[in-house]
């Protein structure tokens, strides 16, 4: 395993361990998702913007049929990230992502 077990706020404030970083890094990912996952979102999906490309979550659920549901990933419902976030996480977020969520069309 690649990974250590941790909790969900691990993963939100870049604290999961990795047994690999070197190998896993070079081959799929950047340092900044382990150590910055929201500031790596931020920028993934702000790189996508000048194209006119804009993929919402609840775009994917009104639209399509899709089975969103995995063994580690969120059930596919809107609104599941509240199951999640804490009151501080949510902070946490918005100060960080706060502008792009607004520009994307969502108030806290």
């Amino acid at each position: 395993k690649l990974f250590k077990k941790a909790k969900f706020q691990d993963y939100l404030y870049g604290r999961v361990e990795v047994k690999n970083p070197e190998g896993i890094i070079k081959q799929h990912w950047t340092e900044q998702m382990f150590y910055d996952p929201v500031g790596y979102w931020v920028e993934f999906v702000e790189s996508w913007l000048p194209y006119g490309i804009l993929v919402r979550f609840e775009d994917l659920l009104d639209k399509f049929q899709l089975p969103l549901c995995g063994r580690h990933h969120r059930k596919g419902i809107k609104g599941d990230y509240l199951i999640h976030f804490t009151s501080k996480d949510n902070q946490y977020f918005w100060s960080i992502a706060g502008d792009l969520m607004k520009k994307l069309g969502y108030r806290r």
